[in-house]
Parts: C-alpha cells; sequence; structure tokens
C-alpha cells in the first residue's frame, strides 16, 4: 500500500512536487537538475555567447555601465579633435581592412589617438592634458569592467582588487599603444597571428579573476588553466566579439558608443565561462 503524501529526502529536506521550480539561488538564477545538466554540457561558443547575453539582460545596470564608458570614450574623442595636437583616426572598415579586435580586458576603441611622434614636440602643459585625458578614459573604462564582473560573478571587489585590475588594464593599453604596426607578407604574419590567437584565448578569463580577487601572478595562471580544452570554443568567442566590435567602432557616429554593447556582451560570455569553468 502506498502513502499519498510526498516521501522525504534522505538529507531530511522536502523533495520537490512536480509543480514546483527549481530552487532560486546563486544571486536569483535557478539552480537544480536542470541546470546541473546545462552545467555538464560541452562549452560552445555559441553556447558561451547565447549564456553571456542572456546574463547581461538580466542585469541591464551591466550595459549601462559599459555604455556610460563608451560615452566617456567618446567624449574624449570629441575633445581630441577640438585642441591643435595632431591625432590619428581609427582605421575601421571603410579603410579596406578588417581587424579582430579582441582584448583580454574589456575595452572599447577609441575613434582618435595621438601618435607616440606627436609627444615629442608637445609642452609640458599639452603633455599633462593629453594625459589627463587618457586616464579618464582608461578610469571609466575599467571601472565599467570591474562592476560589470562583480555583478554577474556575485562578488564584492576590494579596493586591492580593483587596482590591480585597473593595473593590468593600463599595462595592456600602454602595451598596446607602444606595439609597432607593420605590414608584413601573409606568410609571415600567419605565426604571429596565430600566437595572438594562442595568448589572448588562454587569457579570456584574466579580467573576470582579478575582480573576484586573484592576485594579479594567479590570475594569469588560473585564466590559462581554465582555457586548456576549451580552446576552440574561446576562439570562436574571440573571433565573434572581436569583428563585431571592430565593425561597431567602424561606424561614422556613435562607434565608441555602438562598440560598448559588444564590451557588455563580452564581460557576460567572460563571466558565463568563469561560472561554468570553475
Amino acid at each position: 500500500m502506498s502513502d499519498d503524501g510526498d516521501a522525504p529526502a534522505a538529507d531530511g529536506s522536502e523533495a520537490p512536487t512536480a509543480g514546483e521550480s527549481a530552487t532560486e539561488t546563486d544571486g536569483g538564477y535557478a539552480t537544480g537538475r536542470t541546470v546541473e545538466r546545462e552545467d555538464r554540457a560541452p562549452l560552445t561558443g555559441t553556447g558561451l555567447l547565447r549564456e553571456g547575453l542572456g546574463r547581461v539582460r538580466r542585469n541591464p545596470s551591466v550595459l549601462l555601465a559599459m555604455v556610460l564608458a563608451g560615452l566617456a570614450v567618446a567624449v574624449v574623442d570629441w575633445v581630441r579633435l577640438a585642441d591643435p595636437v595632431p591625432v590619428a583616426a581609427f582605421e575601421g572598415i571603410t579603410a579596406g581592412r578588417v581587424t579582430v579586435h579582441y582584448g583580454a580586458m574589456v575595452s572599447v576603441p577609441a575613434g582618435v589617438s595621438t601618435p607616440l611622434s606627436a609627444l615629442v614636440s608637445l609642452t609640458r602643459p599639452w603633455l599633462a592634458w593629453i594625459a589627463a585625458l587618457e586616464l579618464f578614459r582608461a578610469a571609466a573604462l575599467a571601472a565599467a569592467g570591474v562592476y560589470g564582473f562583480a555583478t554577474l560573478l556575485d562578488a564584492e571587489p576590494t579596493p586591492a582588487a580593483t587596482a590591480r585590475y585597473g593595473l593590468v588594464f593600463g599595462a595592456f593599453a600602454l602595451l598596446r599603444a607602444l606595439a609597432p604596426s607593420v605590414d608584413v607578407p601573409v606568410l609571415v604574419g600567419i605565426p604571429f597571428v596565430a600566437l595572438y590567437f594562442y595568448v589572448v584565448v588562454h587569457l579570456v578569463a584574466l579580467p573576470a579573476l582579478l575582480v573576484e580577487g586573484r592576485s594579479i601572478p594567479d590570475a594569469f595562471a588560473r585564466s590559462w588553466r581554465l582555457a586548456t580544452g576549451h580552446g576552440w570554443a574561446l576562439a570562436g568567442v574571440v573571433v565573434v566579439l572581436g569583428l563585431a566590435t571592430f565593425l561597431s567602432a567602424s561606424a561614422p557616429v556613435g562607434g565608441p558608443v555602438l562598440a560598448s554593447l559588444v564590451a557588455a556582451i563580452q564581460v557576460g560570455t567572460v563571466a558565463a565561462f568563469v561560472r561554468r569553468a570553475n
């Protein structure tokens, strides 16, 4: 003879009935058997992008933060176009080139930049002016990145973690500014492109791990380990988001703002990968 009531679970808790939904935990997201089955599914580039977009849709404040950072970049562009210091414009698709513009530290391409050759002849006041504008632009992007990852990962970044994020962000920005841009034959350039993708793919999780509070060496090492075995999925993410960033930044009006929308999806995708890979 069977009992009319549901039997309690082995651990003493009530088993969910057929009409009950999965328990809401982990920042308000459903957990349970369905989610566990999804977590065990193999990681794919399209799956990560879809999950990242969903996370941003559920947390619109992350999108707002990145758009505000994109506006800050656009404002600096407008100011730079008005001052007498020479600038170099972003070479978009109208220049007849296509680039995968993906940065390990989430960023938005600037519409204009100052060539290093132009800095040599500047007086100290103008050097200070350019430095202040670049610092403002970098601070806006770094702050938006920290906020986005902290929100999606349910993390509370300490001042030290925020400082480490800003330090790595600044180092990457400086490296990008100082890196020479040269035209080389295709066969010569292929190994460098392959090396670039290999390194970037293994650093996809870096910004999220920094926000979670890991030290800089530990974040680099952990990001490298998390990417192992998921190279093709992450390479797809890098290519899709990198091309989307480049095409958005190529817009003649509002390029940085459009690119900031892609940056928000990058934050969501990286957060999704870190949650799944961990």
